[in-house]
């Protein structure tokens, strides 16, 4: 009998063991976790100190991108600008989803027409990609009307170069005539 109430206590010490083992792991994995935390704040609060939002891995889109502009009938505007790939960074820090693939197209040939106001005073207005876009477009090209029918032409992302545009606008500006 003695040797079962000795097993007993084995038993209840090993179960107090795991459950104090259990709770180590518990404390441990919170306390990495609110360490995790607290260097993501002190990194917002760095970046805002100095008025850029955190990078969110944009760089590969940044890249993307670049090489787009590069290989793409615009590429007649780049040797005018000469901080479009600055540009391009600052709209991938705050709007990394602009950059997306099936987007970007479009986004660089807004950032490539001339623009009134900077990139850094724009706010961008809704969630949607689209609603960011039309945003996007509204201020970069300032106090001239945007009218819809060039948005969606642009949004198609149909490669448009400069001289092609215009022959859309002309052909507008006549429909509108008659």
């Amino acid at each position: 009998m003695g040797n079962q109430g000795k097993k007993g206590l084995t038993r209840a010490r090993r179960a107090a063991m795991r459950k104090k083992s259990i709770e180590d792991q518990a404390r441990t994995r919170d306390k990495k976790r609110r360490s995790l935390i607290e260097q993501e704040r002190i990194a917002r609060n760095f970046a805002r100190t100095l008025g850029k939002p955190p990078a969110t891995a944009p760089s590969r889109r940044v890249e993307e991108a670049w090489t787009l502009l590069h290989t793409h009938p615009w590429r007649e505007n780049l040797g005018k600008r000469t901080h479009t790939r600055a540009v391009i960074q600052d709209l991938a820090d705050r709007r990394p989803r602009l950059l997306a693939p099936d987007i970007m197209e479009p986004v660089l040939a807004i950032i490539l027409i001339t623009r009134v106001r900077s990139l850094e005073s724009w706010q961008p207005v809704g969630k949607g990609l689209r609603a960011n876009f039309l945003s996007l477009a509204a201020h970069l090209l300032g106090p001239y009307p945007v009218p819809k029918f060039l948005l969606e032409v642009i949004m198609q992302g149909d490669g448009l170069t400069t001289p092609e545009l215009f022959r859309h606008l002309r052909a507008a500006r006549r429909a509108q005539v008659l």
